[in-house]
């Protein structure tokens, strides 16, 4: 007989729920994969967020992705493909392809030939991050043409811009920019002109490998906006949160295939508090590099990213070791 709808009675052959992620267990390999560092990968951690959300959508890109699901077949694959993870969790955006907010890239290794992975924040992704503050009450981006009246006015107290696109036969790109208003009313703004653009993809681009499959090919508004939100970005300190997204996406676009990277296990800490528009201040001075802060007081975004691009001269059985402490957590998550 068939089941009925709303039976109780289930097939023994059904995988059950692990009550963390709400994900079906099995033996599939990107479940045993994620399950042995789901733990360590929760330590990175900088915002909070739905830990089991971002490590469903990390199974579905990986899943739905031949090459993705490739790296998991080779040691090397493996390794960068963990690296990448912790980019990613360190931020907390999910990675559903349909979501638009970041993205895990599969690239072919320099050396070998196998199939390694990088970490890429979307544009939709880190606006998102930067509104999610409480800090800010308006961000616009977008591209200048040179037809286009665009004027910046800077003092002391505020910047200001005046941007009217020209109705028709607006010529070519001239620039980018970005405004930030935040919710005490004052305006920040930076521009970058096409020149600036174009040089900043040929001098950090990691993804030149993929070629037209690179983002700065298929979606090349979308990285240049992203570009000048990130140099507005770094000197406004807004929150960890976006400290954070700032430094591992550069650490990804400007350091190259992320499997040159080792990682350490992360430590135990305490996570901050989400920053309000009055604990924020408007230019925090950076910590002396010869006084880190003590452990107990947590690591900063800054911290992370460094601990995160650290570990260029590890050796094979550092990384051997590390794959066998990620094994020691329990309990499968699909």
């Amino acid at each position: 007989m068939g089941r009925t709808k709303g039976s109780k009675n289930k097939p023994k052959d059904q995988p059950q729920s692990d009550p963390g992620t709400g994900l079906a267990r099995s033996n599939d390999p990107v479940n045993v994969f994620l399950n042995e560092r789901k733990n360590a990968l929760q330590g990175y951690a900088v915002r909070n967020y739905d830990h089991g959300g971002f490590m469903r959508s990390a199974f579905l890109a990986i899943s739905e992705s031949p090459k993705l699901s490739l790296a998991i077949k080779t040691g090397t694959g493996q390794r960068s493909l963990y690296n990448a993870l912790r980019y990613a969790a360190a931020t907390g955006l999910s990675l559903n392809p349909q979501m638009g907010k970041a993205a895990l890239v599969p690239y072919p290794n320099r050396e070998t030939g196998d199939v390694t992975v990088n970490y890429q924040i979307m544009k939709n992704g880190l606006i998102d991050l930067v509104m999610e503050t409480g800090a800010v009450r308006d961000l616009v981006a977008d591209l200048v043409r040179e037809n286009d009246r665009f004027e910046v006015t800077r003092t002391q107290e505020n910047d200001s811009y005046v941007f009217v696109p020209a109705r028709k036969n607006r010529g070519d790109i001239d620039g980018f920019f970005a405004a930030i208003t935040l919710t005490t009313g004052r305006t920040h703004i930076a521009y970058m002109a096409i020149e600036e653009i174009e040089d900043h993809r040929d001098r950090y681009n990691a993804s030149r490998a993929l070629g037209n499959k690179s983002p700065w090919v298929h979606s090349w508004k979308g990285m240049a906006i992203k570009t000048v939100i990130k140099k507005l970005l770094r000197n406004l300190h807004l929150s960890p949160e976006t400290g954070a997204a700032v430094a591992v996406d550069d650490a990804s676009e400007f350091g190259g295939d992320v499997i040159d990277m080792v990682a350490d296990d992360p430590p135990i800490r305490e996570r901050k508090p989400r920053s309000t528009p009055e604990e924020t201040p408007e230019s925090p001075p950076d910590p002396p590099a010869d006084t880190p802060e003590p452990d107990q007081k947590g690591e900063t975004a800054e911290d992370i990213a460094a601990r995160l691009t650290a570990s260029d001269e590890a050796t094979n059985d550092q990384a051997g070791a590390e794959d066998d402490a990620d094994g020691e957590s329990g309990g499968s998550i699909i």
